[in-house]
């Protein structure tokens, strides 16, 4: 994936498809994703998983930041319906179109049912969004491509385990509080890619955070993701110590260190998020590390599994 505003924008989107599918709702059948609008600086997208239904809004207006708004719902093959509290309310009928495409569950899986089921279609029925963060909102009734799938319960193993390379030139790092805040960085410590076209300088570190707050009913979180050059992330010569210290809007700055076959994460590191500002270093918070070989024009998007 190229590095850019694109890989960004994929990695937002990708963080909050998995926060979705990793939600409590383990249960449930059927999943739906509906396009809402897309505007040149934004877009707004429903989602539904089990007993869950979210509407996601990105915007570039300052930065990127990207806010999801979940309640309690139910998502069917007919439809997604939920209600998101004082920020709106889902009440959307599926009509498919054409024939489903299939996919076989994979060898090295377990659990049923055996194949994904994926129907495409539209969407039919009332929107309600009412956003804070100063996004903009709206109330829609009429019809909207999308698509509701089966997600069947499987079990596979992982196709990358983190591991730790002093000599791979490239480290992710990741620090997660089961309190609903976390924070990441993806850095090429020996960078591949080399700087835009006419733009002059390298953009080496990717840094992304989190905040989940609950509102009545619902449950909000933003997520904020910006780049960063070389100075902005400062690492030793074999890796096992790092200071970070990202753009605007995060401030301060944090160090990783490496503790036997742990990690240590600590500093004064914190982000300003809509209403607030938030601390993302400190007690609780569980450090994941992993090291990558970069390669040109490629960005690395890692997972990492926190029971909490």
């Amino acid at each position: 994936m190229v590095r850019g505003e694109k890989t960004v924008l994929a990695g937002l989107v990708g963080l909050v498809s998995v926060a979705a599918l990793a939600s409590p709702a383990q249960g449930a059948r059927y999943a739906a994703s509906v396009q809402v609008r897309e505007r040149p600086r934004g877009i707004v997208s429903v989602s539904g998983f089990g007993k869950e239904v979210s509407i996601g809004a990105l915007t570039t207006r300052r930065g990127w930041l990207f806010a999801r708004y979940s309640g309690p719902g139910r998502t069917t093959r007919r439809g997604v319906f939920g209600r998101l509290g004082r920020f709106g309310s889902v009440a959307l009928r599926f009509r498919p179109k054409g024939k489903p495409s299939r996919v076989r569950r994979p060898r090295s899986c377990t659990g049923g049912p055996k194949v994904w089921v994926t129907w495409k279609g539209t969407f039919r029925g009332s929107i309600r969004f009412h956003p804070d963060a100063h996004l903009r909102g709206f109330a829609h009734t009429g019809s909207f491509a999308g698509q509701v799938e089966t997600v069947p319960r499987w079990h596979c193993p992982p196709d990358v385990k983190p591991h730790f390379d002093p000599d791979a030139g490239g480290i992710d790092v990741a620090a997660i509080n089961c309190d609903g805040r976390s924070f990441g960085a993806n850095v090429e410590v020996d960078p591949a890619t080399p700087p835009p076209p006419g733009e002059g300088r390298a953009t080496p570190a990717d840094f992304n955070a989190s905040w989940t707050k609950s509102v009545g009913i619902a449950r909000v979180t933003y997520s904020i993701s910006v780049e960063g050059g070389a100075h902005t992330a400062v690492f030793s010569d074999d890796l096992s110590e790092g200071t970070i210290k990202p753009p605007l809007p995060f401030h301060g700055e944090a160090t990783i260190r490496r503790q036997g076959e742990g990690w240590e994460w600590s500093g004064s590191l914190s982000a300003r998020f809509p209403g607030r500002t938030v601390r993302l270093a400190g007690p609780n918070f569980r450090p994941f590390v992993t090291t990558f070989k970069p390669r040109p024009y490629t960005a690395f998007i890692f997972a990492y599994d926190v029971p909490c």
